[in-house]
Protein backbone atom coordinates (compact mmCIF):
# COMPACT_ATOMS: atom_id res chain seq x y z
CA UNK A 1 0.00 0.00 0.00
CA UNK A 2 2.71 2.27 0.83
CA UNK A 3 4.48 1.97 -2.54
CA UNK A 4 1.17 2.76 -4.44
CA UNK A 5 1.04 5.69 -2.92
CA UNK A 6 4.28 6.90 -2.74
CA UNK A 7 3.72 6.40 -6.79
CA UNK A 8 0.59 8.25 -7.01
CA UNK A 9 2.29 10.44 -5.10
CA UNK A 10 5.21 11.01 -7.40
CA UNK A 11 3.03 10.96 -10.59
CA UNK A 12 1.19 13.79 -9.29
CA UNK A 13 -1.17 15.59 -12.32
CA UNK A 14 -0.12 18.73 -13.87
CA UNK A 15 -2.21 21.60 -15.32
CA UNK A 16 -3.71 19.32 -18.54
CA UNK A 17 -4.90 16.65 -16.00
CA UNK A 18 -6.20 19.35 -13.42
CA UNK A 19 -8.79 20.65 -15.93
CA UNK A 20 -9.73 16.75 -16.89
CA UNK A 21 -10.46 15.66 -13.53
CA UNK A 22 -10.28 18.77 -10.87
CA UNK A 23 -13.54 19.15 -8.84
CA UNK A 24 -16.17 17.53 -6.83
CA UNK A 25 -18.16 13.93 -7.74
CA UNK A 26 -20.32 11.87 -5.92
CA UNK A 27 -18.05 8.48 -4.94
CA UNK A 28 -20.48 5.89 -4.79
CA UNK A 29 -20.04 2.16 -3.17
CA UNK A 30 -21.90 -0.87 -1.79
CA UNK A 31 -22.97 0.62 0.91
CA UNK A 32 -23.37 4.16 0.18
CA UNK A 33 -22.18 7.32 -1.16
CA UNK A 34 -20.55 10.76 0.10
CA UNK A 35 -18.60 13.77 -1.64
CA UNK A 36 -14.97 13.48 -2.58
CA UNK A 37 -12.42 16.48 -4.40
CA UNK A 38 -9.93 16.03 -7.10
CA UNK A 39 -8.33 19.26 -6.23
CA UNK A 40 -5.60 20.54 -8.79
CA UNK A 41 -2.18 19.56 -8.12
CA UNK A 42 -3.21 15.37 -6.86
CA UNK A 43 -4.37 15.95 -3.24
CA UNK A 44 -8.06 14.23 -2.66
CA UNK A 45 -9.94 15.61 -0.33
CA UNK A 46 -12.98 14.09 1.48
CA UNK A 47 -15.22 16.31 4.24
CA UNK A 48 -16.63 13.24 5.74
CA UNK A 49 -13.49 10.86 5.66
CA UNK A 50 -10.92 13.28 5.67
CA UNK A 51 -7.15 11.13 5.33
CA UNK A 52 -3.81 11.78 3.97
CA UNK A 53 -5.23 11.11 0.01
CA UNK A 54 -4.11 11.52 -3.36
CA UNK A 55 -4.84 11.35 -6.51
CA UNK A 56 -3.12 10.89 -10.19
CA UNK A 57 -4.18 10.14 -14.11
CA UNK A 58 -3.64 6.43 -14.95
CA UNK A 59 -4.44 5.71 -18.64
CA UNK A 60 -7.30 7.11 -19.66
CA UNK A 61 -8.91 7.18 -16.57
CA UNK A 62 -7.38 8.19 -12.47
CA UNK A 63 -5.50 6.14 -9.88
CA UNK A 64 -6.63 7.18 -5.88
CA UNK A 65 -3.97 6.46 -2.59
CA UNK A 66 -6.92 6.93 0.20
CA UNK A 67 -4.87 6.17 3.22
CA UNK A 68 -6.49 3.56 5.36
CA UNK A 69 -9.18 3.81 2.96
CA UNK A 70 -7.77 1.78 0.20
CA UNK A 71 -6.36 2.54 -3.40
CA UNK A 72 -8.52 2.61 -6.37
CA UNK A 73 -8.15 2.70 -10.03
CA UNK A 74 -11.08 4.23 -12.32
CA UNK A 75 -11.65 4.81 -16.33
CA UNK A 76 -13.88 7.10 -17.71
CA UNK A 77 -17.14 5.84 -18.97
CA UNK A 78 -18.85 9.35 -19.71
CA UNK A 79 -15.96 12.39 -19.91
CA UNK A 80 -18.89 15.13 -20.58
CA UNK A 81 -20.92 14.24 -17.06
CA UNK A 82 -17.55 13.06 -15.47
CA UNK A 83 -18.52 9.79 -15.15
CA UNK A 84 -16.02 6.86 -13.78
CA UNK A 85 -16.12 3.40 -12.85
CA UNK A 86 -13.97 1.03 -10.84
CA UNK A 87 -12.62 -0.80 -8.29
CA UNK A 88 -10.39 -1.44 -5.23
CA UNK A 89 -7.19 -2.72 -5.96
CA UNK A 90 -5.77 -4.63 -3.50
CA UNK A 91 -2.10 -6.57 -3.31
CA UNK A 92 -1.52 -4.82 -6.98
CA UNK A 93 -4.55 -6.45 -8.31
CA UNK A 94 -7.92 -4.86 -9.25
CA UNK A 95 -10.80 -6.34 -7.89
CA UNK A 96 -13.71 -5.80 -9.54
CA UNK A 97 -16.57 -7.34 -7.06
CA UNK A 98 -15.00 -3.81 -5.24
CA UNK A 99 -16.55 -1.90 -7.65
CA UNK A 100 -16.63 1.81 -7.18
CA UNK A 101 -18.13 5.05 -9.37
CA UNK A 102 -17.72 8.59 -9.20
CA UNK A 103 -19.85 11.06 -10.67
CA UNK A 104 -19.00 14.96 -11.26
CA UNK A 105 -21.30 16.87 -9.32
CA UNK A 106 -19.56 20.50 -9.21
CA UNK A 107 -16.61 22.17 -9.85
CA UNK A 108 -14.15 24.06 -8.03
CA UNK A 109 -16.37 27.08 -6.76
CA UNK A 110 -14.23 30.48 -6.92
CA UNK A 111 -13.62 31.48 -3.35
CA UNK A 112 -11.94 27.33 -3.17
CA UNK A 113 -9.89 28.08 -5.91
CA UNK A 114 -8.57 31.01 -3.93
CA UNK A 115 -7.62 29.46 -1.04
CA UNK A 116 -6.05 25.68 -2.05
CA UNK A 117 -4.32 27.85 -4.93
CA UNK A 118 -3.91 27.36 -8.17
CA UNK A 119 -1.18 24.33 -8.19
CA UNK A 120 -3.12 22.89 -4.60
CA UNK A 121 -0.70 24.10 -2.04
CA UNK A 122 -3.00 26.70 0.04
CA UNK A 123 -2.72 29.84 0.65
CA UNK A 124 -1.59 32.58 3.47
CA UNK A 125 -3.43 35.51 4.73
CA UNK A 126 -3.34 38.58 6.93
CA UNK A 127 -5.80 37.64 9.26
CA UNK A 128 -7.60 40.85 11.71
CA UNK A 129 -9.42 41.59 14.48
CA UNK A 130 -9.47 44.22 17.02
CA UNK A 131 -6.39 43.15 18.90
CA UNK A 132 -3.95 43.70 15.83
CA UNK A 133 -3.34 40.95 12.93
CA UNK A 134 -1.27 38.37 11.79
CA UNK A 135 -0.27 35.44 9.26
CA UNK A 136 -2.38 32.55 9.09
CA UNK A 137 -2.52 29.45 6.32
CA UNK A 138 -5.17 27.62 4.88
CA UNK A 139 -3.39 24.51 3.99
CA UNK A 140 -5.22 22.21 0.95
CA UNK A 141 -4.41 18.76 2.20
CA UNK A 142 -6.64 15.91 3.00
CA UNK A 143 -7.31 17.32 6.23
CA UNK A 144 -7.38 21.23 5.34
CA UNK A 145 -5.50 22.15 8.19
CA UNK A 146 -5.27 25.82 9.08
CA UNK A 147 -2.25 27.24 10.56
CA UNK A 148 -1.11 29.89 12.67
CA UNK A 149 1.99 29.76 14.06
CA UNK A 150 1.53 33.14 16.42
CA UNK A 151 -1.35 31.16 18.24
CA UNK A 152 -0.76 27.50 17.37
CA UNK A 153 -3.41 24.48 17.57
CA UNK A 154 -4.74 21.80 15.62
CA UNK A 155 -7.21 23.66 13.57
CA UNK A 156 -9.51 22.88 10.28
CA UNK A 157 -11.28 25.08 7.89
CA UNK A 158 -13.91 24.52 5.48
CA UNK A 159 -16.48 25.77 2.98
CA UNK A 160 -19.97 25.83 2.81
CA UNK A 161 -23.37 27.84 1.44
CA UNK A 162 -24.60 27.57 -2.42
CA UNK A 163 -21.20 29.41 -3.30
CA UNK A 164 -18.96 27.45 -1.44
CA UNK A 165 -17.80 30.87 -0.23
CA UNK A 166 -18.80 30.62 3.22
CA UNK A 167 -16.00 29.64 4.96
CA UNK A 168 -15.96 27.90 8.89
CA UNK A 169 -12.44 27.80 10.59
CA UNK A 170 -12.04 25.47 13.97
CA UNK A 171 -9.36 26.68 15.81
CA UNK A 172 -8.99 24.59 18.55
CA UNK A 173 -8.70 26.30 22.03
CA UNK A 174 -9.20 29.97 19.92
CA UNK A 175 -12.37 29.15 19.05
CA UNK A 176 -14.93 28.98 15.82
CA UNK A 177 -14.87 31.36 13.43
CA UNK A 178 -17.28 31.84 10.27
CA UNK A 179 -16.60 34.31 6.95
CA UNK A 180 -17.58 35.07 3.80
CA UNK A 181 -15.04 34.69 1.01
CA UNK A 182 -14.89 37.77 -1.65
CA UNK A 183 -13.10 36.02 -4.42
CA UNK A 184 -13.09 39.43 -6.87
CA UNK A 185 -11.32 41.17 -3.71
CA UNK A 186 -9.40 38.60 -2.21
CA UNK A 187 -10.49 39.41 0.80
CA UNK A 188 -12.84 37.91 3.80
CA UNK A 189 -15.47 39.48 6.20
CA UNK A 190 -16.78 37.89 9.16
CA UNK A 191 -17.08 37.26 12.86
CA UNK A 192 -16.65 34.65 16.06
CA UNK A 193 -19.27 32.17 15.64
CA UNK A 194 -22.75 33.64 16.76
CA UNK A 195 -20.82 36.94 18.07
CA UNK A 196 -21.29 39.19 14.72
CA UNK A 197 -20.34 42.10 16.80
CA UNK A 198 -17.05 40.62 17.57
CA UNK A 199 -15.81 40.75 14.13
CA UNK A 200 -12.99 39.52 11.80
CA UNK A 201 -11.37 40.18 7.96
CA UNK A 202 -9.03 38.83 6.08
CA UNK A 203 -6.97 39.79 2.83
CA UNK A 204 -5.02 37.23 0.62
CA UNK A 205 -1.03 37.55 0.84
CA UNK A 206 0.00 34.74 -1.59
CA UNK A 207 0.52 30.98 -2.46
CA UNK A 208 1.92 28.69 -0.45
CA UNK A 209 5.14 26.76 -1.69
CA UNK A 210 4.94 23.27 -2.31
CA UNK A 211 7.02 22.52 1.30
CA UNK A 212 4.02 23.82 3.06
CA UNK A 213 1.55 21.79 1.33
CA UNK A 214 0.96 18.52 3.60
CA UNK A 215 1.28 18.44 7.36
CA UNK A 216 1.94 15.48 9.47
CA UNK A 217 -0.81 14.96 11.49
CA UNK A 218 -1.42 12.40 14.41
CA UNK A 219 -4.73 13.19 15.73
CA UNK A 220 -7.58 11.10 15.14
CA UNK A 221 -9.07 12.57 11.62
CA UNK A 222 -11.24 9.20 11.24
CA UNK A 223 -13.62 9.20 13.98
CA UNK A 224 -16.51 10.08 11.58
CA UNK A 225 -15.79 5.83 10.14
CA UNK A 226 -17.65 3.20 10.79
CA UNK A 227 -18.33 -0.13 10.10
CA UNK A 228 -21.03 0.69 7.37
CA UNK A 229 -19.33 3.47 5.47
CA UNK A 230 -17.86 0.36 3.56
CA UNK A 231 -15.33 2.10 1.38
Amino acid sequence: AAEYEAAVVAAKPGPGEDALFAGWYNFAHEGGNFEVCLRPGGVLYSPDFPASAHWCKKGEGIALAYGSYGNYEFTVTNAELRELSGAAVVDGQLQPALWRRMKGTRGLGAAECLLIGGQGTGSSWNFEWAGGSFTVEFRADGYNHFVCSQFPAHSHWKLGGAASDELFIDWGTYGKYELKINAKTRTGEGSVQGVPSDWRRMAFKGELGVSSKAEDCSHDHEHHHHENCGH
